[in-house]
């Protein structure tokens, strides 16, 4: 992406700064030595990380996509202060008249807010939909069956 905008951003930035138009400069060598650069790193990153993880090790992580993950533990009361900051993010966002002081205290209250509605309050509420079996069992395939077939006629 440098090499297709690197001309664009010279010429504003020479307009920016108000001096004669910068002059674009491919190197060659520059180029080679980053891609052989990029290949030794990765290629001692692959290395090392064989000899650090080790082969029981390696097996249980390609096995870990085929078991049952458990149910995230829940805290009612970091949900309620998921709930309790973002209404009050929201709040304060919506009456702000002094912007240069609460914006920071905004953003960082509605941040962690957001983390914790997704990771807790959202958690906490599939598990209480899930208690409600007549919700929760209503058109899957935990229901009776019924004969939907239409009868024979011989």
């Amino acid at each position: 992406m440098g090499l297709l905008t690197g001309k664009l951003f010279l010429m504003v930035g020479s307009r920016a700064l108000d001096v004669e138009e910068m002059v674009f400069h491919f190197s060659w060598v520059a180029f080679i030595l980053t891609v052989f650069a990029f290949l030794f790193l990765s290629l001692c990153i692959s290395m090392f990380t064989t000899f650090m993880v080790r082969t029981n090790q390696l097996i249980d992580l390609l096995k870990a996509g085929q078991k049952p993950k458990k149910a995230p533990q829940v805290s009612l009361l970091l949900s309620l202060f998921a709930a309790v900051l973002l209404v009050a993010s929201y709040y304060l966002a919506t009456t702000m008249q002094n912007l240069t002081f609460r914006l920071l205290p905004v953003i960082a209250m509605t941040i962690i807010g957001t983390y914790f509605f997704f990771t807790q309050l959202s958690v906490l509420a599939v598990k209480f939909l899930q208690k409600n079996r007549s919700l929760f069992w209503k058109r899957t395939n935990l229901e009776p069956l019924t004969s939907t077939l239409p009868e024979e006629t011989t």
